[in-house]
């Protein structure tokens, strides 16, 4: 439907003291086109956007209440009553539906509603939410928000809903107060999220988000960067070049979500889904957080110190292992390993085939070596002449090693002990992920 515009003086009489005194219904604004910057301060009446294009800021800001048709005790109020003492408290619903545009700022700064918000099927461009409380429902049910969103210590008190809501950019909860029952369900996140700031003693209902790219960009901070982790948790970026005259910050640098905070992250999503019983998603969220644990474990390892002919032989080891995708922090450290292992034979209980053809793999390499110690045994690499028969017997960890050598020897003995070991870990990495649905 067509737009109409709307002036400024038009608006703000819908505003004026006394004006709808009495008067139930909403103030509604239907297909109008703001120019102008729109301020909305307290008022006694409900207000309702559907289809409206704000192409200047729009901010919620501290006011005097102009009148309270009624109390709780269903008397009328004293016309002026507490007139004189501003609040920032929007005891009214609040609803921006339909198609509502918004070109530049939404800012809910300090304001605290009482009321119900609910913004259905819009377009957000920036928004501020810093100090945001929510007393009552704050719907955001099939918006879009094209910048990246901060929830900077915003309190929803109860239900959070953030159903088909698509985020283009990062969004951090952080420091924010999740108390009641918070509902993603079917969320679209095309970049990162961090929940590891938040305080959650509500509940969370999730149900088939969705992560354009579960590897998406995340940023390690040494211990003396403190203040750039700080930076990259409420703001998203930091300062690289400073006006001192102006007192300004001219030049910023983005900022990735911490490392650390998405490991954070993806263990209280997996924990969310467990609680549910919904362990398909449980086990994708358990395999995003220990592939990026992974890279933690990298990136902690680099920070300590070693001597030169370690950093040798590391870049060394780094050579061989490049076409492999591994470091040799990742063979040479205990977690890295355990990390390294899991990827390879399951992808984190994810994938069973890996199970599969990791445990044939590991089979065949050590009866190759086992077979090595076997005088009557001549190595080849014609795949006709490899001993096939020997092979399906040593997958089973159980097996009589006499059955492949007649007269063993130590060798022999120390290579087939440690293939019953990775064939067994093989196995079971193998159910794991069979187990994935429990």
């Amino acid at each position: 439907m067509t737009r109409i515009k709307t002036t400024k003086e038009e608006f703000e009489n819908r505003f004026d003291i006394g004006a709808g005194y009495g008067v139930s219904k909403p103030n509604i604004f239907n297909n109008r086109i703001f120019d102008f910057k729109v301020v909305i301060k307290p008022t006694h009446r409900d207000l309702k956007f559907n289809n409206c294009l704000f192409k200047k800021k729009v901010l919620f800001k501290k006011g005097f209440h102009t009148v309270k048709v009624q109390s709780k005790q269903n008397e009328v109020e004293d016309f002026f009553e507490n007139s004189d003492i501003k609040t920032n408290e929007f005891d009214i619903n609040v609803t921006f539906e339909n198609k509502c545009v918004f070109d530049k700022e939404l800012n809910f700064k300090n304001i605290v509603f009482s009321g119900k918000v609910r913004i259905h099927d819009c377009n957000l461009n920036k928004i501020n939410f810093y100090n945001t409380s929510f007393n009552d429902l704050a719907d955001f049910w099939n918006t879009e928000f094209k910048k990246p969103v901060i929830f900077h210590k915003t309190d929803f008190n109860s239900t959070a809903v953030f159903s088909m809501t698509t985020f283009k950019k990062n969004v951090l909860f952080t420091y924010s107060l999740l108390a009641g029952k918070s509902i993603f369900a079917k969320t679209e996140f095309k970049k990162g999220l961090d929940l590891s700031q938040a305080v959650i003693s509500g509940e969370l209902q999730l149900f088939d988000i969705h992560f354009e790219d579960e590897m998406f960009d995340t940023e390690y901070f040494k211990k003396s960067e403190k203040s750039l982790y700080r930076d990259a948790i409420d703001s998203g970026k930091t300062c690289i070049e400073y006006d001192n005259e102006k007192n300004d910050c001219i030049k910023t640098k983005k900022l990735n979500i911490p490392i650390e905070n998405k490991v954070h992250t993806f263990q209280i999503l997996r924990k969310a889904f467990e609680d549910v019983g919904n362990y398909n998603d449980s086990t994708k969220m358990r395999r995003v957080e220990k592939s990026t644990l992974r890279l933690l474990n990298q990136q902690l390892s680099k920070e300590k110190k070693k001597s030169d002919s370690r950093i040798w032989y590391a870049r060394f080891c780094n050579w061989i292992l490049s076409g492999f995708n591994v470091t040799y922090r990742d063979v040479f450290t205990n977690d890295g390993l355990i990390l390294l292992l899991n990827r390879w034979s399951n992808n984190y209980r994810t994938n069973f085939w890996r199970g599969v053809f990791f445990t044939i793999i590991v089979a065949s390499l050590f009866l190759t070596a086992t077979l090595l110690f076997d005088q009557n045994t001549s190595f080849t690499l014609n795949p006709s002449k490899f001993q096939w028969k020997s092979l399906i017997i040593f997958l089973n960890p159980l097996h009589d090693i006499k059955d492949i050598i007649p007269d063993p020897n130590i060798g022999s003995y120390i290579f087939d002990y440690l293939g019953r070991i990775f064939v067994g870990y093989g196995i079971y990495q193998t159910v794991q992920a069979f187990r994935k649905f429990k």
